[in-house]
């Protein structure tokens, strides 16, 4: 099941994002959800709290790509999509991310947007045209290459973990590289070793429980 966050202040928006994808999407043979994120009304700082939303959902699973409209009005603030494409870009890399927009020369000015990832609405809401087709079908493609890579990842991990619980420290190295891959897939705030400690001190660490393990045997 893949799960797709949308971003947009307005409901007939979201309801059109919804119909183009289901019309779409139905040949993929792929089960899917929606999300709709809870505009914030009463902050200044809408763009850090929808980025704080977005990456708790993107950190636990929740969600498999998300979908930002490039211009959303919140009372008298209007702000840019782009702003928070950037800071979920800056900290997962390989999340697929898409702008939605009506100024598409505007909305790639800035030089972390890729214009791939950037879809005019309306080609995009005119179901039947093979622009709308394509990018439906790159969206789901995005989210199963997203997913494949992150589980492979992850399956490494335990895998690796599993050696170094029977005492194999040769198997500290790959992990540390592959935690650090996996960062770009899912914000790891604190991993395993990252941020704790280097190759070094686990090393340490490992010589110092194998030598109280041999006192104790």
């Amino acid at each position: 099941m893949y799960t797709i966050g949308l971003i947009d202040d307005e409901l007939s928006e979201i309801k059109k994002i919804r119909r183009t994808i289901k019309q779409n999407a139905s040949i993929l043979e792929t089960e899917y959800a929606f999300k709709s994120y809870d505009i914030p009304t009463t902050s200044d700082e809408v763009v850090d709290l929808l980025f704080s939303d977005v990456l708790r959902d993107i950190e636990n699973s929740r969600i498999s790509a998300l979908i930002i409209d490039y211009k959303i009005i919140v009372s008298t603030i209007k702000i840019k999509g782009t702003d928070i494409f950037k800071k979920v870009k800056d900290r997962v890399v390989q999340f697929p991310v898409i702008i939605l927009t009506e100024v598409v020369a505007e909305s790639i000015l800035p030089d972390f947007v890729d214009a791939d990832k950037v879809y005019e609405k309306r080609f995009f809401f005119r179901l039947q045209d093979d622009y709308s087709k394509e990018k439906v079908e790159h969206i789901f493609d995005s989210m199963k290459k997203y997913v494949a890579q992150k589980d492979e990842i992850t399956v490494k991990l335990d895998l690796l973990k599993d050696k170094l619980s029977d005492g194999d420290r040769n198997a500290i190295k790959e992990i540390l590289e592959l935690e650090k891959k996996l960062d770009a897939f899912i914000p790891v705030n604190q991993t395993q070793f990252d941020m704790v400690f280097n190759e070094g001190k686990v090393t340490e660490i490992m010589r110092m429980l194998n030598e109280i393990n041999g006192m104790l045997g």
